[in-house]
């Protein structure tokens, strides 16, 4: 972005970097500028998720830039967070455990025995679904996905005299991916309860995505 004159930050520094003993990046301290993040249990109004969407799409289109002139630096990032390494086996099982413990909390919850039910087939499903869907885009357009992109892992400054955000960057970068253009804004809208946050702001939902494809 730089080569063309836009200065947005997207992340924070990288100062430090090793592979030994364990991976592990030092990475800009953003409170020191005035960064800060927010509370999850609010919901992000529009001004903040149309600015998260303004520098994904900026994220997205540098690395497809990226991705075709120097294609070879994305071989790095082909393996998806869910995928069929067995060095992710302990990792992976986490997703069908925790879907069971809520379905067998939900058996003791009257009228809710037909989400309970879907929710233990989920259980049984979920990572042969997740293989199938990451696996099926190998061919398509793709860029740099975050791949865990929700309101814990973004830090917004708040300009001091309206009170509103004026940056924000991603601060968690250890599931990110090169993979189908969609896959953030799908993770995004659905950790910050999107049909949420259009209820509040009926009339303006249809911004966000042409947002995202102007940007």
């Amino acid at each position: 972005m730089a080569s063309i004159g836009d200065k947005t930050k997207i992340a924070p520094a990288c100062y430090y970097t090793t592979e030994t003993p364990e991976p592990f990046l030092v990475l800009e301290d953003m409170q020191l500028t005035g960064y800060e993040n927010f509370e999850r249990c609010r919901l992000l109004n529009l001004d903040y998720t149309l600015l998260t969407i303004e520098r994904l799409a900026k994220l997205h289109a540098c690395s497809a830039v990226i991705a075709k002139e120097t294609p070879e630096i994305f071989d790095f990032f082909k393996e998806a967070p869910i995928s069929r390494n067995p060095d992710r086996k302990e990792f992976l099982s986490f997703f069908p455990v925790n879907i069971r413990c809520v379905a067998e909390e939900l058996t003791h919850w009257k009228g809710y025995e037909e989400i309970t039910e879907k929710m233990f087939k989920l259980a049984e499903n979920v990572l042969q679904n997740a293989l199938e869907l990451y696996e099926s885009h190998e061919q398509s357009f793709r860029v740099l996905n975050l791949a865990d992109l929700w309101i814990d892992n973004l830090m917004f400054h708040i300009n001091n005299d309206t009170k509103d955000p004026d940056d924000v960057v991603m601060v968690r970068m250890q599931y990110v991916v090169h993979l189908l253009n969609g896959f953030d804004i799908f993770v995004f809208f659905f950790a910050v309860r999107l049909p949420a946050v259009l209820l509040r702001f009926t009339g303006r939902g249809s911004e966000l995505l042409p947002f995202w494809f102007i940007k």
